[in-house]
């Protein structure tokens, strides 16, 4: 973006010169990335006359003319055939080094001396984007009586200036004006902004509710419309000082209407549009969403199709443009029209931006209305454009602004606690000097005991929170003014914990054959539906995106299963055979009386179809299913060198009976368990494999793993193994018969597992036979056998008292 030095001057007092004004603007965080000395190449350029104009008399495209250049006449030769006798046009003398590099000399062209070069647009340094098609064709020809014959080019052009490019960032969009950057000017170097002339109205009846009718049917994508009607319109070209302005600004000058809406919208940053008043149906503007199959011919001529998520400004018949983007062909100002309506509305930023992506149109107006627009900019832009009309003798503004205003953007009030700044500046910054910056921003503020209560002034969005304002008064003290202080470097350059076993858990997983996606942490309120969550469920307490990409990404992640199934789907109705991927990364959790979000780290994975691919020795070839996944969790906690355990559970997406909840003591870790048929078939995955999915919490599992790996010596003395089959209900849980055995015989008990589950007409109905492997081993001595058979007898007494059970 670019913004004239000169112009900021005439709303800001400015004591410094551009180059200085850069660097202030620069350190405060308001960048700029380049300075423009626009008088460069000027020197020997002059405006010249025409005063006579004769065909070369050795060539039928050479014209030879005698220019007065104010202190003589001169020769020049030139070749443009657009010149004629009278014409003011720009002249480059000899010794002129053009800004385009061309160094003017005393030439002779087929025998005919020329001392200088009439010269165009482009030899005077300006773009292609800015000129019209007969400027790119031949030199530019001036106003009549713009200056004297001799008068620098320098000051006909306004190039005593100096243009700044910024390059701002998007929380800044209140810099993209003039008067914009000129608060913030204001705010770095003390002093007042002087803001132009403004159109007043005369009478206090609003005429102009007689002549149009504004409704606003969908008001979440536009807030505020208003209107002016203007007569008597005289268009043509609009002034020379002005279409400097614009070509400065990287603007092409276009006709006096256009060009003042323009000009109002890089001096304010409000877009406008300019309608045929007479080319209204009935008067009536409505403001609705486009209907289904609607098109529209914009003002390029196009015809575009429009969706139903496409903002348009109609009337009482058809579209007549589209929202803050382009207008319409069936509504343009033309050399015929007499009467305007002219346009100045708050479009959400969001809603235009979809449109101008989606039909592949952009305009600056789409671009400014993108990055959002401060809602006082409204009448601002309306009345500053009404000013220059009048002042210009280009129309009469008929009295009165029709509007139609669904809400009205509040100002931000933040209590703000002074100590906050010091503390994050390291340095004692007394509450006097942050209150003078927060005035020097134009922020109001009220001492409540020792907190300050700051009001924020709508045109800076970007101040929200406490530390937004902790960070103003940084960047107006200056970053340089915050104190240096030694990092603290811990002992050995070894990595933290966390960072440790998220690197260990890749490295386990990858080693698995699980292969790692990453997803956005963002998606649809639509995948959560999906899963037949309970309306308190905790997965339902998510955050919602203010500005979402797209309504599929609207609330921030609560579970890493979203994104798992959608790239479970994507690779299923592909062809692939199976999944089994994995994803590590942050879900959060929003809780009430907590200005920020419970945040944690979690592992999610996600398992279906046949492991690895059938081949000639293998009859056949198995499939991941809920003890396959369950080895994959083991081997993870085993590489963290912990042991949970399973216990049976239940989630409204997860199969009943094949789910197992994780925890190691008191505290749960994750689950595990196989995809309810319903939500797969809900996914729309073109398969009807099982999936399984596993989810772990990793920042609670961090808590249990320690830091020391302690190493014990393997035992010297033999293992006894005996086996035990039981019978006992269907309902008794593995976890429940193993932590009986553990306890009942105690240390010398090394190792109890579940090898076999018989289930049949010989055990009974509602029964099942438990067939345990356990293994017995003392540290200090060999076990003997009555030590063995005494524990062993334990453990079956045990299972006997508590669970019922009986040996077979």
């Amino acid at each position: 973006m670019l913004i004239s030095y000169n112009w900021l001057k005439e709303y800001v007092d400015i004591k410094i010169d551009a180059y200085d004004l850069a660097k202030r603007l620069t350190d405060a965080g308001v960048v700029v990335d380049n300075i423009y000395d626009q008088q460069a190449g000027f020197d020997f350029c002059v405006v010249g006359r025409l005063n006579e104009v004769v065909r070369h008399t050795n060539s039928d495209k050479l014209w030879l003319c005698q220019v007065d250049v104010g202190e003589e006449t001169v020769q020049i030769v030139t070749g443009a055939q657009n010149v004629k006798q009278d014409q003011l046009v720009p002249v480059a003398r000899v010794g002129a080094n053009l800004p385009n590099g061309v160094k003017i000399k005393k030439s002779k062209l087929r025998g005919v001396d020329s001392f200088g070069m009439l010269i165009s647009l482009e030899e005077l340094g300006y773009d292609n984007k800015v000129m019209h098609q007969e400027e790119k064709e031949g030199i530019f020809i001036l106003p009549n009586n713009i200056a004297q014959p001799g008068t620098p080019l320098s000051k006909v052009f306004d190039r005593e200036d100096y243009l700044l490019e910024l390059d701002l960032t998007p929380n800044r969009a209140d810099c993209s004006s003039v008067v914009g950057l000129a608060y913030e000017v204001a705010a770095l170097l003390g002093g007042e902004v002087k803001l132009p002339s403004y159109y007043v109205d005369k009478k206090d009846n609003n005429l102009a509710q007689e002549l149009i009718k504004i409704a606003i049917e969908d008001s979440d994508l536009c807030c505020q419309y208003s209107a002016r009607v203007i007569k008597d319109i005289k268009d043509g070209q609009s002034p020379f000082w002005m279409q400097n302005r614009l070509r400065h600004a990287g603007m092409r000058p276009i006709s006096l209407i256009v060009d003042i809406a323009n000009y109002v919208m890089i001096e304010h940053g409000q877009p406008l549009h300019t309608f045929d008043y007479h080319k209204i149906e009935n008067q009536q503007i409505i403001v609705r969403r486009a209907k289904e199959n609607e098109q529209i011919t914009t003002l390029d001529e196009v015809q575009r199709k429009l969706n139903t998520n496409d903002l348009v400004i109609a009337d009482d018949k058809q579209a007549v443009a589209i929202a803050g983007v382009m207008g319409g062909f069936n509504s343009e100002v033309t050399n015929e029209t007499k009467t305007i309506l002219l346009e100045s509305a708050c479009f959400t930023g969001p809603s235009i931006r979809r449109t101008s992506r989606s039909l592949g149109l952009a305009s600056e107006a789409s671009s400014r209305f993108s990055k959002g627009i401060e809602q006082s900019r409204v009448l601002h832009g309306l009345n500053r454009f009404a000013y220059l009309i009048e002042h210009l003798n280009a129309g009469t503004v008929v009295n009165g602004v029709v509007s139609d205003i669904k809400s009205v953007e509040q100002e931000v009030e933040i209590l703000f606690n002074p100590q906050q700044a010091s503390a994050v500046a390291d340095a004692n910054i007394p509450t006097e000097e942050m209150v003078a910056y927060f005035q020097k921003l134009g922020f109001s503020v009220k001492q409540q005991n020792s907190n300050l209560l700051v009001t924020i002034p709508t045109r800076r969005p970007d101040i929200t929170t406490k530390i937004d304002l902790v960070e103003e008064v940084l960047r107006l003290r200056g970053y340089d003014k915050i104190g240096s202080t030694l990092p603290h470097i811990e002992e050995s350059g070894k990595l933290p914990m966390p960072i440790k076993n998220r690197r260990l858990a890749r490295t386990t997983l990858r080693g698995l054959g699980v292969s790692e996606v990453v997803a956005l942490a963002f998606h649809g309120e639509e995948e959560l539906n999906n899963l037949k969550l309970s309306k308190n469920d905790k997965l339902k307490s998510y955050i919602k995106i203010s500005n979402p990409l797209s309504s599929n990404q609207s609330i921030m992640r609560t579970s890493m299963l979203p994104g798992l199934l959608q790239a479970a789907k994507y690779n299923l109705n592909r062809q692939q055979a199976s999944v089994c991927i994995s994803e590590i990364g942050r879900v959060f959790h929003k809780v009430e009386d907590r200005e920020l979000p419970i945040e944690n780290e979690m592992i999610g994975i996600l398992a279906g179809g046949p492991i690895g691919e059938k081949e000639w020795h293998k009859k056949e070839v198995a499939n991941y299913d809920f003890y396959s996944v369950k080895g994959i969790v083991e081997c993870l906690f085993d590489a963290f060198k912990l042991t949970p355990k399973y216990e049976r559970f239940t989630r409204p997406y997860l199969h009943p009976g094949r789910a197992a909840k994780i925890s190691l003591g008191k505290n749960e870790l994750g689950y595990l368990g196989e995809l309810h048929p319903d939500v797969v078939e809900g996914l729309g995955i073109e398969s009807d494999m099982k999936l399984i999915y596993a989810e772990l919490n990793l920042h609670t599992i961090n808590g249990f793993i320690k830091e020391t790996i302690k190493y014990k010596q393997i035992a010297p003395y033999p293992a006894v193994e005996r086996d035990m089959a039981i019978v006992l209900a269907n309902s008794c849980e593995a976890s429940t018969i193993i932590a009986i055995a553990k306890k009942a015989a105690g240390k010398l008990l090394e190792n109890v597992n579940i090898f076999d589950i018989y289930q049949g007409k010989q055990i009974g109905e509602g029964n099942k036979s438990c067939a345990i492997k356990l293994r017995y081993r003392a540290k200090n001595r060999t076990l003997t056998t009555e030590e063995v058979n005494e524990a062993h007898t334990k453990v079956l007494k045990a299972m006997e008292e508590k669970l019922a059970a009986q040996l077979r």
